[in-house]
């Protein structure tokens, strides 16, 4: 299920609403300051908060104007939680860049109908990635940063085999290296975005040269994100997070794992 962070200075509403989550079974992170929240948020790149808007310091709607101006969080959608039901406090929520507004106490209705609703609007939980990569150790890095945060995914050694698993088994994303032996990634991405049934896959090309030719390169290739060596691991889950998220909507509320499992039988 999905990562949250909850930043929350009352210790009680913490544990319920930590145990209101977990009992959804979602993975949750706990701050008690917006500060802590902030630099979580960062680092562990949740896929939903619920920010309290009163906290010591810094409020929670200053904290959630930073994260929605910072390109690292932004995508991040916000619930905010206030104790007083207020009409002026559900504006300034929205002005701050909240997604949902919920008053507390908590009613564990109201809250899993909005998380599972700000979830259902982000990439498909589960999503299938194939990583492309001559270098076993750099397929084993990837996997180990995607597979905690609930990504499914499939390595591959060649073009020639990244273009077979794609035929047999289209995925939701691809992380493609550029330089490999035999046919390199962007011959693969050519290939992939002139056929109409790939075309629509997002690449995110993977490389040591981070050099401008070599986004020209990929650019006209048709790839539409890149990431540097050695992999940041933040910078991994913002890229792929946010071009999931853009591909999804796009498709529309039909994605491969909900509808298309028969297309996509990724286990």
């Amino acid at each position: 299920m999905a990562k949250i962070l909850i930043v929350e200075d009352n210790q009680a509403n913490m544990k319920l609403a930590s145990l209101l989550l977990r009992k959804a079974n979602h993975t949750v992170l706990g701050a008690a300051d917006a500060e802590t929240g902030m630099m979580l948020a960062r680092s562990e790149q949740p896929d939903l908060i619920l920010m309290d808007i009163q906290l010591p310091g810094m409020d929670g709607l200053a904290a959630t104007a930073l994260l929605k101006q910072d390109p690292v969080t932004a995508s991040i959608p916000v619930i905010a939680l206030t104790a007083l039901a207020m009409k002026a406090d559900q504006e300034r929520s929205q002005i701050a860049g909240c997604d949902a507004y919920i008053a507390k106490p908590l009613r564990y209705q109201e809250l899993y109908a909005a998380v599972d609703s700000l979830l259902a609007e982000g990439q498909p939980l589960g999503a299938a990635i194939l990583i492309v990569d001559d270098e076993p150790q750099h397929c084993r890095l990837l996997e180990a940063l995607l597979r905690p945060e609930g990504y499914r995914t499939v390595s591959v050694s060649s073009g020639e085999e990244a273009m077979a698993e794609v035929a047999r088994r289209p995925p939701d994303l691809i992380l493609l290296d550029v330089m490999m032996q035999g046919m390199d990634g962007y011959q693969v991405a050519t290939l992939l975005k002139g056929d109409p049934a790939t075309a629509n896959i997002p690449v995110i090309m993977v490389t040591a040269q981070g050099d401008h030719n070599t986004r020209l390169f990929g650019l006209d290739a048709g790839a539409e994100e890149f990431l540097a060596k050695p992999i940041d691991r933040a910078e991994l889950w913002l890229r792929v997070r946010n071009l999931l998220r853009l591909t999804s909507a796009r498709r529309g509320p039909c994605t491969s794992w909900r509808c298309c499992s028969a297309r996509h039988p990724w286990a």
